[in-house]
């Protein structure tokens, strides 16, 4: 899936990578 390449990424297993998934999803903080 997308979400484990982006953890991969990201580093593995954490918190973190969910948060960064939900800030990087966000349409005026991509932009």
């Amino acid at each position: 899936a997308i979400r484990d390449e982006i953890g991969d990424a990201l580093g593995g297993e954490g918190s973190d990578r969910w948060l960064t998934i939900v800030f990087t999803t966000d349409e005026e903080w991509a932009v």
